[in-house]
C-alpha cells in the first residue's frame, strides 16, 4: 500500500485528460484565428439585409459525370443568395456578380421557391426543418424549388428518381445547385463576406479617402477655404513659388458669421434681442456650463458660477412652431398658372415648418415665371426648381430641412400636395400635387396642403400628358404664386411680444432681488459702526 494510493481517486476529470482521452475540445493554434465571416443563408448578399424574395446568380459551366450515386451535386452555381429585386438593379447598372466579379445578365438570374412555416421561418417543405446557418440546402434550378439535401438525398439521389419533390417535374443531376454546406470550406468561403467584390470595392475607396481627408470639419465654410489652399498649394508646386495663406484661415471665421446672419434671417429680430433660454422657451431654463468646463479644463478661463445661456435660432424657430400650432389656422396660396388657377390649402397649424417654407418662397417671388418639369399621368406633376431640371432649388432656410410626418396628413385623395425631396430630411423648394390616392408615399414625403379650388384646371394640366423623360408635352409655367392668407405674420409678432415681456419680468425680477440685499449690507455696515467702542458717539469716554 502506498502513501498516495487514493491520489488518482477523483470524482472529476481534468482538462487535459477531457482533450485528449474522451475527444474533448481541442486547442486551435492562436495565431492562426478563424477570421471568416459567411453570410447567414436569409440575408442578401448584396444589401446585407433578409431577403424576401431569394434569387440566385447561375454561371455557365459544363457538366461532368460521376459513377458514385451518393455524390454531393455538382455546383453551377455561387450558391450566393440574393434578393431579386436588388440583385436585378445592380445587374441592370454593373452587368456583374457582385460577390464574384464575374460577368452577368439579368438572363442569369434564378428566382428560388423557399417555403415557410406558420412561424414565418424558411424551412423545408419535405422534411419540415427549419433552415439554420448550418443546414445543408439544395435547390433544382428547372423549377427553383429549395430543400434540405438529406431529403434530396434520400428520396432522388439514392433511388435515381429524379423528379422535383414537390411539382414532380423530371430534373438532371447536374441541375442541382448547392446553396449552403457548412462541411465544404470552399462552397463557404465563397460566401464570406470579406471575399465578396462589391465590399471590397468599398473598403478599398474609403482607405483611399481616408488618406487624403482631414480632421477639419466639413462645412461650407472649411471646404471651401481649404479649396482654395489646395488651389494655391498646386500653383506653388507649378510655378515653384511660395505664398503665404494665413489670411485664408483667419478670414474664415468671419465667413461663417456671414453665413449665420443669412440662414438666421427668419429670426434675426429676435435673435437682436439676445433673449435667454427661459424667455424664449418659459420653464427652461439651462446654463452655458462656464463652471464645470472652468473646473476640469486648464485651458479655458476661472468661473465660479453658471448663468443662463442664450437661446439658438433653432429654439427660436421652435417656439415659432409652437405658436403657430397654438393658433390653429391654415393658410392659403394662389398658383395661377398657364392653365389656370390652383387654390391651396395649406396646414400651417400641423405641417409648421413646410409651410413657412413655402409660404416664405411665395412671398419672396421663388415660385414666379417657374416651370412644372415633372408630370406623371395618374400620379403627380412636380415643381419647384428654377432651374428646370429636377435637381436644383433651395429652403427658405437656404439649407434642407427635415421631414413632419402627422397620422393626420396622408396622400389620401387627389389634389394632395405635398413636398419632394432626395431622401429622408432633404426638403428644400420642389413640391408636387397627386392626379390620385398615393398611399406609398406616406411617410416618405411630407403632406402640407391641399387644392381646393381649380380641381378641373388639375385634370387640364393631367390631359396634357408626358413624355418618356416624364416632362409635359406642354409647357405648364406658374405665373405667379400669391400668398391669400398666412397665420405667420400674426406668430412671429407673437413671439417677438412673448420674448420681450419674459426679458422686462426677467429684468423687473433682478433689479426686485438686487435692492433688498443692499438695504440690508447697509444697515449691517451701521450696526458694526454703533457697536465698535473706539468711534465717537452718544456713550464715548473721555480718556484723562
Amino acid at each position: 500500500m502506498g502513501k498516495n494510493r487514493h491520489s488518482k481517486d477523483r470524482l472529476f476529470i481534468t482538462a487535459t485528460e477531457w482533450s485528449i482521452e474522451y475527444g474533448g475540445k481541442k486547442n486551435r493554434d492562436k495565431n492562426a484565428g478563424d477570421l471568416s465571416r459567411p453570410l447567414p443563408f436569409d440575408h442578401c448578399a448584396l444589401s446585407l439585409a433578409p431577403y424576401s424574395i431569394p434569387a440566385v446568380l447561375l454561371t455557365k459551366v459544363s457538366s461532368s459525370s460521376s459513377s458514385s450515386s451518393v455524390e454531393s451535386p455538382k455546383q453551377e452555381s455561387s450558391g450566393v443568395i440574393f434578393d431579386f429585386e436588388n440583385i436585378a438593379t445592380f445587374l441592370l447598372q454593373y452587368k456583374s456578380d457582385p460577390v464574384t466579379g464575374e460577368a452577368m445578365t439579368t438572363k442569369n438570374i434564378l428566382r428560388l421557391n423557399m417555403a415557410k412555416n406558420v412561424d414565418g421561418k424558411w424551412h423545408c417543405p419535405v422534411t419540415c426543418k427549419v433552415f439554420t446557418n448550418n443546414s445543408h440546402m439544395v435547390a433544382v434550378t428547372k423549377t427553383g424549388n429549395v430543400f434540405a439535401y438529406d431529403a434530396v438525398l434520400e428520396l432522388n439521389i439514392k433511388t435515381k428518381n429524379f423528379t422535383d419533390l414537390l411539382t414532380g417535374e423530371p430534373f438532371k443531376k447536374s441541375e442541382l445547385i448547392t446553396l449552403q454546406d457548412p462541411h465544404n470550406k470552399e462552397q463557404m468561403s465563397i460566401r464570406d463576406v470579406n471575399n465578396f467584390i462589391h465590399l471590397k470595392k468599398l473598403r478599398d475607396e474609403n482607405i483611399e479617402s481616408r488618406k487624403t481627408d482631414t480632421k477639419m470639419r466639413h462645412n461650407p465654410v472649411a471646404e471651401g477655404v481649404m479649396k482654395e489652399i489646395n488651389q494655391i498649394r498646386k500653383t506653388e508646386n507649378e510655378t515653384g513659388v511660395k505664398r503665404n495663406v494665413d489670411h485664408l484661415m483667419t478670414s474664415s471665421s468671419t465667413v461663417q458669421m456671414e453665413i449665420d446672419a443669412i440662414c438666421n434671417e427668419d429670426v434675426a429680430d429676435v435673435l437682436a434681442l439676445q433673449p435667454l433660454i427661459e424667455d424664449v422657451n418659459p420653464g427652461q431654463i439651462n446654463t452655458d456650463g462656464k463652471a464645470s468646463s472652468s473646473f476640469t479644463s486648464s485651458s479655458t478661463s476661472r468661473h465660479t458660477s453658471n448663468a443662463t445661456r442664450r437661446a439658438t435660432a433653432m429654439e427660436i424657430r421652435e417656439a415659432k412652431w409652437k405658436i403657430l400650432r397654438q393658433l390653429g389656422k391654415k393658410g392659403y396660396v394662389q398658383l395661377q398658372t398657364s392653365h389656370g388657377n390652383l387654390n391651396l390649402e395649406l396646414h400651417c397649424d400641423i405641417a409648421m415648418k413646410t409651410c413657412w417654407n413655402f409660404i416664405k418662397l411665395c412671398e419672396k417671388g421663388y415660385y414666379d415665371n417657374i416651370t412644372f418639369h415633372r408630370l406623371v399621368p395618374t400620379f403627380m406633376i412636380q415643381a419647384g426648381d428654377p432651374t428646370g431640371t429636377g435637381s436644383g432649388g433651395e429652403s427658405a432656410f437656404h439649407t434642407p430641412f427635415g421631414d413632419e410626418f402627422e397620422n393626420r396628413l396622408t396622400h389620401s385623395c387627389r389634389g394632395i400636395l405635398s413636398m419632394a425631396n432626395s431622401g429622408p430630411n432633404s426638403n428644400t423648394s420642389q413640391f408636387f400635387i397627386t392626379f390620385k390616392e398615393c398611399k406609398h408615399l406616406d411617410l416618405r414625403h411630407t403632406v402640407f396642403g391641399k387644392v381646393v379650388g381649380g380641381l378641373a384646371n388639375l385634370d387640364k394640366l393631367e390631359a396634357i400628358g408626358a413624355d418618356k423623360k416624364e416632362r409635359p408635352k406642354q409647357e405648364i409655367r406658374i405665373l405667379k404664386a400669391e400668398v391669400v392668407s398666412s397665420p405667420i405674420a400674426e406668430a412671429e409678432t407673437a413671439l417677438l411680444a412673448m420674448v420681450r415681456t419674459n426679458m422686462n419680468k426677467r429684468s423687473s425680477k433682478t433689479q426686485a432681488a438686487v435692492l433688498p440685499t443692499v438695504a440690508t449690507n447697509n444697515a449691517l455696515s451701521s450696526a458694526a459702526f454703533l457697536e465698535d467702542s473706539d468711534h465717537v458717539g452718544k456713550h464715548a469716554r473721555l480718556k484723562l
